[in-house]
């Protein structure tokens, strides 16, 4: 499923983060898939990255630093 990349006016100044979302597989935790976007904040991309990871394990980074891991519902 494509997703549109949140809006961005062009008044902005300050640049936006590049973050990814990894889907991670639910037996071995090994990596399924990966989605990429940009967010004014951490903050921000956490609650993107909230609405897009469909109730599956994911993790987000910002570059090389993890900034959160949901585990599988239920785990």
């Amino acid at each position: 499923m494509e997703y549109e990349r949140p809006f961005r006016s062009r008044r902005q100044t300050a640049p936006m983060g590049q973050y990814r979302l990894y889907y991670l597989d639910s037996v071995d935790r090994m990596i399924s898939r990966s989605f990429e976007f940009e967010a004014d904040s951490d903050e921000a991309a956490v609650r993107l990255a909230e609405s897009f990871r469909e109730g599956r394990p994911v993790e987000l980074w910002r570059g090389t630093s993890k900034l959160k891991t949901w585990p599988k519902p239920g785990a």
